[in-house]
Parts: structure tokens; sequence; C-alpha cells
């Protein structure tokens, strides 16, 4: 309402007044008079002025109306008038000093609310006479009902209960406007018409109270009129926004509608396989020679299932904690890993795993369930293993998995793991063997044979199993502190690896590995139908050539290799790999390698014709020839004078083919090596390629990778790489054979022009020993500096064969060969020629093809120290030698016939013929190999 409506209810009020009122009014409190003339939520926007004082108040008090004519008269005994009773308050009245300790709550509930009955201090308010018509009547204070006087609450209003509207009287002065609409104003925020009317003091006070109370949650009887802002609406989304942001929720809500209608159909018609894999168990593993028909081993599978309760609880804790930690209570599926499996394979990445235990013992249990590495596969092993595990327990699918799982050392199952790594049975594992073998599931290999090379890996993961044991409280950090490394026992080989055996089976299942696509899984599950290169009359014949030759009490830690290789096809068909694979395991065919000496010179003869120098090129021999500080010397001491290459290789002159590779540079010699199969690593190990002597043979290699190389000169320049498996038939019955390509690495001509000079070596020079009677032969000695290790390496048309001999752990040792001498062309060319009698026997007896660049003419004559002998000749040498010639130069005399006779059998060759070579110490120890064979080289335009 405005101020003239206030105004002008006032004096109508006023004239009314019944008489004393005045009077009261004077005599009442000014704080009184305000509170008690102020209504709840009735305040102007402007505070009225201060009250007039207390002797004008008659004139300008509002009367109290009805309320104050109930006003008791003045005390008889003071004289004074009591002051009127405080009207009610809308939530809890303000207690008396006196009555401090009571709950004016209490108090209140005692009164009875109701909306219909409003309390008296309202009533001025409510009869507007400004209004359409009158409110009704207020009920008085009935006089005669017992009133404490003392409690200035008794005067109040009963309070309106929840449901009860208290604006409902004003609503009227609001007709155009929806009640819903009405916004209601928090009394607390009001400012108070403190001059208006007498009591309006007391109005502010009880209305500060109440806006107390409902800060603090209001009381049981009213809640206090809402806050303004809750009536103020939100700001929403942007149109645009908001309907893109609807469509994409319902496309995801399709998409996952649909995958799971996707999924529950491949779960409802997926069955699980109702037979085991027999095969896991039951097949065997089966190796022949050449023939397809001559088994050489038999592997069986090495299970044995146990119950779970005879598997230590360590055990089933340690494989928890390496493979599926959830195991326990996840579903039997890593939704996160095959995901990410699945994610791998479709985007053409290597596939991954992600697989729980129970998904694996599902893969290897279950029949129909193949090892494929696909999605179809993984998703039919994520059917099966949900139902798996929704029919069986877990501790069932434990005892499947356990007795299923490869640990290595060919061992399935935790009772043969048990047995093959620490020699007890499952029952008895502790958690340190537990945590072991659980770290083994994972890459079996390396936990087989720890060494010093792989201990700190193999060790890191067994403590990360010991880690997640700690985490799932299977042990304490005090107990996994107090672990030690098991260091497992030493595998034991059983009998059927004796001999040879074992050198030939591991070699063929290292190339099943590494070339063929087997691997170990595939290997231990069995099944497996694996024809080899080896022809079992030629192993029994190079066991035998080496038992019949070798000195019986050679030192063990001297080793001899013997591999002998089919030029036309690469196939390895016999090897000597050591005494007894069970007794020294690494092969010395395959594994075990040596400097090559002279029989590296092969090579650089090669790398020379094929850069265009000719077989009747002459290069110098003399001795010592310095490079730097070193001296390189000839074996014996011997210096020559100028030599051919037929000569300089029959005689095997290091000054000669020093020159030579200086010529034609060591990269053309490194590339023609790498090119029959000696790997870059090997040649390159320590920069010996860099080196001067690197022709003599200072690079490190093995008789399989000598053989291999040799086999290129008897096949006219087309190399094979060396293999020893023939065939592959699966668990399907289906074989596969293995192909070969051949690659060219020299020309005809080369290989021809190079196998005439390596036949002189076995006609009359330092490889006589291994003359064959029947049929021509082409080889190479080869002697290290001091004889640390000695080699032939020779071949005819059909077979190449090499024998080396050589130091196991001390590298530069001298060999003690005793009775013979550590030279190449003595017990290695001895150990070949009975071997090779023995493979050609019955063979077709071939011819090598005539020399290219070699035309007879050229005689030389050449002063080996002081003896004046005359120097081989480069076609037969029937001359006497000439005393006092020394000049080195050609004669230019020419033999009458060329072709009957060899060349180099002069009557006195010299003290150079029939000497063996020799080879620097420098160089080093040379590298493993680990590199393929390289390019073709460079033709080469010319000396």
């Amino acid at each position: 309402m405005s101020e003239n409506g206030d105004d002008a209810r006032i004096e109508a009020q006023g004239d009314t007044a019944p008489p004393g009122a005045a009077e009261n009014a004077a005599t009442a409190d000014p704080a009184e008079r305000s509170a008690a003339a102020r209504p709840d939520g009735a305040g102007d926007d402007e505070p009225e002025p201060a009250p007039e004082p207390a002797e004008n108040a008659g004139e300008d008090a509002e009367p109290a109306g009805d309320a104050q004519d109930e006003t008791p008269p003045a005390s008889a005994e003071t004289g004074e008038t009591p002051a009127a009773e405080p009207t009610a308050s809308r939530q809890e009245s303000v207690p008396a000093p006196d009555d401090a300790g009571e709950d004016p709550l209490d108090k209140v509930e005692d009164t009875p609310s109701s909306l219909d009955e409003p309390t008296s201090a309202y009533t001025p308010f409510l009869d507007d006479p400004d209004e359409d018509g009158p409110h009704e009547a207020p009920r008085p204070v009935d006089q005669d009902e017992p009133q404490e006087s003392d409690d200035p609450t008794r005067a109040f209003a009963p309070l309106p209960d929840e449901s009860d509207d208290l604006y409902a009287p004003f609503r009227d002065d609001f007709p155009d406007e929806d009640p819903a609409e009405v916004t209601r104003i928090d009394p607390a925020e009001v400012t108070r018409m403190d001059t208006v009317l007498p009591t309006t003091a007391a109005f502010a006070a009880v209305a500060a109270s109440d806006g107390a109370d409902g800060a603090d949650g209001g009381g049981p009887s009213d809640p206090g009129p809402p806050s303004s802002s809750a009536a103020s609406p939100q700001p929403g989304l942007p149109r645009k926004r908001g309907r893109w942001v609807r469509r994409l929720s319902w496309s995801v809500l399709v998409l996952l509608g649909l995958g799971v209608i996707a999924f529950a159909i491949a779960y409802k018609l997926t069955p699980v396989p109702e037979t085991q894999q027999l095969s896991a168990r039951e097949q065997l593993n089966v190796f022949y020679y050449s023939d397809g028909k001559t088994v050489l081993v038999e592997e069986g599978t090495n299970r044995r299932p146990v119950d779970l309760v005879e598997i230590s609880l360590p055990v089933q804790e340690a494989v928890i904690s390496a493979e599926n930690r959830s195991f326990r209570t996840d579903p039997g599926v890593s939704f996160s890993g095959t995901f990410r499996a699945f994610w791998s394979t479709a985007t053409g990445k290597q596939v991954q795993g992600g697989s729980t235990i129970t998904q694996q013992m599902v893969r290897n249990y279950y029949s129909g369930l193949s090892q494929e590495r696909s999605i179809f596969r993984k998703l039919k092993e994520v059917m099966v293993s949900l139902k798996v595990s929704q029919s069986r327990d877990k501790d069932w699918i434990m005892e499947q998995y356990l007795n299923t799982i490869y640990f290595g050392r060919q061992s399935y199952g935790i009772q043969a793991a048990a047995q093959s790594y620490f020699k007890v049975d499952a029952k008895d594992l502790d958690p340190a063997q537990s945590a072991f073998l659980a770290a083994a599931i994972q890459q079996p290999t390396p936990f087989s044979k720890v060494t010093k090379d792989n201990r700190a890996a193999v060790e890191e993961r067994w403590r990360y199993v010991v880690k997640g044991m700690v985490e799932a409280k299977d042990l304490t950090q005090a107990e996994a502190d107090a672990l030690k490394f098991p260091v497992p026992v030493k595998e034991k080989q059983k009998n059927i690896y004796r001999g040879q055996v074992g050198y030939m089976v591991n070699i063929a299942k290292k190339e099943l590995r590494e070339q063929r696509g087997i691997d170990d899984e595939d290997l231990a599950l069995g099944g497996l139908r694996i024809v080899t290169t080896f022809r079992k009359p030629l192993m029994d014949a190079a066991v035998k050539a080496v038992t019949d030759n070798v000195p019986a009490d050679m030192p063990k830690e001297q080793r001899i290799g013997l591999t002998s290789v089919d030029p036309s096809n690469g196939e390895v068909v016999a090897m000597y790999g050591g005494r007894d694979y069970l007794k020294e395991a690494m092969s010395s065919s395959f594994g075990l390698k040596a400097q090559a000496g002279s029989g590296f010179k092969p090579f650089v003869l090669a790398a020379a014709l094929e850069s265009g120098v000719r077989l009747s090129d002459t290069y110098s021999g003399a001795a010592p020839l310095m490079v730097g500080n070193h001296a390189i010397e000839n074996s014996s001491g011997h210096s020559y004078g100028y030599l051919n290459l037929v000569q300089m290789t029959r005689d095997s002159a290091n000054t000669a083919y020093v020159r030579l590779g200086q010529e034609i540079g060591n990269d053309k010699v490194t590339a023609m090596a790498e090119s029959l199969g000696i790997p870059e690593s090997q040649l390159t190990a320590n920069g010996a390629d860099t080196t001067a002597v690197y022709p003599l043979g200072v690079a490190d290699v093995s008789p399989a990778q000598q053989a291999g190389a040799y086999a290129a000169f008897a096949n006219e320049g087309v190399w094979y790489k060396p293999h020893v498996i023939k065939s592959i038939t699966g668990r399907k019955k289906v074989e596969r054979k293995v192909k070969n390509e051949g690659v060219r690495v020299m020309s005809k001509d080369t290989a021809a022009d190079a196998t005439y000079a390596m036949e002189q070596v076995v006609n009359s020079g330092t490889g006589t020993a291994a003359n064959l009677y029947d049929r021509d032969a082409a080889g190479k000695t080869g002697t290290t500096d001091g004889g640390a290790a000695v080699w032939f390496n020779g071949y005819v048309p059909q077979l190449s064969t090499s024998v080396g001999i050589f130091q196991s752990k001390n590298l530069s040792k001298s060999l003690d060969l005793s009775p013979y001498s550590a030279y190449g062309g003595v017990l290695p060319a001895m150990v070949w020629r009975q071997y090779m009698e023995t493979a050609t026997a019955g063979m077709e007896v071939k011819e090598f093809p005539d020399p290219v660049t070699y035309d007879y003419t050229p005689q030389y004559q050449y002063n080996p120290d002081d003896d004046n002998t005359t120097s081989p000749g480069n076609g037969p040498d029937t001359s006497t030698p000439t005393d006092g010639e020394n000049s080195g130069e050609p004669t230019g005399e020419t033999p009458e016939d060329p072709d009957q006779t060899d060349p180099g059998t002069g009557e006195d060759p010299g003290e150079g013929d029939g000497g063996d070579d020799g080879a620097v110490d420098d160089g080093g120890d040379g590298a493993e190999p680990g590199v393929e064979p390289g390019a073709e080289p460079d033709a080469g335009g010319g000396r």
C-alpha cells in the first residue's frame, strides 16, 4: 500500500479509539510502540520519521483496535498501567527473562493454529476500508481463558500449519495476477515501518527471530517463505548444441544396443566343446632321416596330470599373480585385453594376447579351438570361456590349466615342470619355486636355462610375480624379502639325444623356430612329422672318420667339427657336432667358431677374379712384407718371387695374397664372403676387415658356414643356404616341403678358375693328404697363427665338406694333436678324405670344368731364400732348376703339351711346395653370426 492509504487508516482508527488508549500509548516504551505498530511483511520503501515524544503520543499514536480494548486497567497498588501483551509471531515467541529456561516453542504448540481465526495483532491491517469487502472479523482474545501474564508468548495467535496459506488475506490486493506467480517476500529482507505503529519494534524483533529460524531450515510447523532466488529460471543449453548432443547420444545408444544383440546371438550360438584336445597330450613329434622312413628320434610330451589337492597353494597364488590377478572374481574373460587383441588384429598390427587363465585353459583343453591367431578364433574363445566360467567353478578351471600349460624344458603341466626344474613334486613347491614356474609361463625358453646373460631379465620377471603375491596378501612383505631366487637344476637330457642325435635334433628345432614358422608351443604340443636332410649312412661315415683318425686322448677343450653339404640344394647331409650331446651340448659344427686361416683365401681369389684379375696374373711372394710396423711372413719363413694366382693358392703364399687384397680392396672381399653365407657381423668384428691381413682369414667361421661357402664353387657359382629341414607335416596331415632358392654369387668362369686353383692344392700343394684316388677334388687348407685352429675345406662336384679342429675355450692356445702336427693339411685332411671316400662310394664320377683365364704359357723362376730353386710353373714344368736364376720374371718358355700333366708338377717345387700356410694373429676372435648373406658383389672392371 501507499503511504497516503496508511495515513488515512491511521486517522480513521484514531477517531474511534476508546478512552485511555492515548494514555496507554503515552506510557508505553517507544520500542514496544514501534514493534507493535508494524505487521510482518508490511513495511514501506522508506522508513518513517521517528515518533514524537511521549507527551504527544496521545495525538499521533495509532489505536490498537479491538486488541487494545481488552487492555487491563492500571494497577491499584502501583498506579501504573500494565503493558499490553505482545502479539503472536509467525514462528516462535520471545521468552520472558524470568522464564528463560522454558522452550517457547513448547508453549506455542499448546495453542491450535487456524488461519480462519486471525490473530488480534493483524486485525488493524486486515480490515482495510479501501478493499472491496470487509474481511472476516477477528476473534477477540478471551479474557476468561487462563493466561500467564509473565509469559509474553501467550498473547500470540497459534502458528499456522505448513499447508495453510499465509498470503491469502493479501491476494485481493493483486486481483489481476495469478496467485501462483506472486513472489513471496522474505520478512528478513523487508524494510520495516518502525515509526508507523507503536508496536513496530516488537514486530521487527519477532521477524528477525523468524528469519534466523528459517535460515536454519525452519521449524516443524512453518517452513518459512521460499527464497526469491529459487524461482529464477536456470539457463539452458543452446538449441543447436543440444540437438547435436541428443543425436550423438541416440547414435551411441543404438550402436551399443546392436552390439549387445550381436554379442547375445553369438553367445547363444557358441556351444562348449564336449571333447578334450587329445592330440595335445598324446601325439609325438617324430624326426626322420632324409629318406622319410628311418626314425631319427621320437619326442613325447612330458605331461603328468595331478589333482588340484596335489598342487601346493603357493603355485596357484603365483600363477594368478603372473597371469590373471582377477581370476577369482572375473567372468572368465578380460574384456579390455580381448578388445586390445581384436583391435591389434583388425588394424594389422601384431596380434596380442590379453587372455585370462580361463581363456588359456579353454584354448589348450577343449577340442575345436585351434592355436590360430585370428579374430574369429578369439571370439569363439571368449564365448566358450564365458560359458565355462558360468558352468564350472574356479578350482576346476585352475586344475585343468595347471595340467595343460607349457612351462619349458619339454614339460607340460605343473608336475612335470616341478620335476624338471627342481626335482620335487608339485605339492612340495615353495613360494620362491612357485613364483619361478609361474613366471616361466609367459616366455619358457629363457627360464629353461638361466645363464649370466639372461639371469637379470629372468629374475626381474620372478620379482614381479612375488610382488603380486604380496599385493594379494598371499605373502607378507617380510616373507617376500626373505625369498631367494631359485636357480633350477641343470636340465637333464634324455638318452634319446645321446651321441649325434641331440646335435641333429637341436639344429633342426632351431631352424624350425627361426625359419619355418614353428614356435616352442607348436613343438611342445606335438603331432609334427619332420623329415631332416641328414642321411644316416653319411652320418655314420662322419662319426667313423673322426673316431678312426682323431687321437682318443685329445684334450676335451679341443673340438672337431664336420659338416657336409649338397651343393645342388644346400641340404646338410651329414655333421659331426661333438663327442656326445649329453656331455658337450654345444655343436662344434654349427655353434662353435674359430678363425678361418688360409681357408679364407678362396674368397679373396673369387673377389679378384670377379674384379677382372686372371689366374695367370702374378704377385710378389717376397717376405717379409712390412705393413706399418707389422711384418707379414709366409709359412716356415719362405720368400717367393712372383707367383700367379694358381701358385699362390697352391702354396698358400701369405704375402702374395696380402698384396692381392690391397690391390682389389677389402670391401670386395667382404662382399664376396658375405654373399657366400658368412655374416657381416663376423667379417667386421673387431675391425678385421680394415686390416692388411684380412685376406689371411682373421674372421671367425664355423664348419657349416665353410662347407656352404665352398659348395658354391662346386655348383658353378650358385650358392644355396645350408639347411637341415626337408619337409614338415602338421597335425592336419598336410606336408609342406622346404623350398630353398639358389643365388648366383659369382660367374661360372670365376667358379671354374677358382676350382682349378684349389685342385692344385689337393694334387700337389698343401692338401695332398686329402687326395681322392678315383676322382678330382678341390679344396684349401687353413692354419691359424700358432696352430690354434686347423682346417681342410674341400669338395667334389656333388658334395662339399669342411673339417675344423679348434679350441673351445682359449681360442689362441695351440692345439695338441700329437702324434700329428697342427697343420690343416694333416689331421683335418685325413678325416676329410676318409669321410669323402665313403660318401662318394658308388657316386657318379664328375669332372670339374676347365679354367678360363689360365693359358699355361708363362713360366716363372723364383728364389726362395738362397737355394736358387725353380718356381713352380703355370703348366707342366719338366725343366731342370737353373742355378743362379733369381729374376722372378717369366722365361717365355711354353710347354709343348700342356694338357698332359697338371700345372705345378715340376721336378723340384722348392722348399715352399707342400708347406702349409700360416696366418697372423691380428683381427681378434670375431663375433657370433647374426646377419644373413648380403647382395652379390660388383663384377669389377680390371686390375
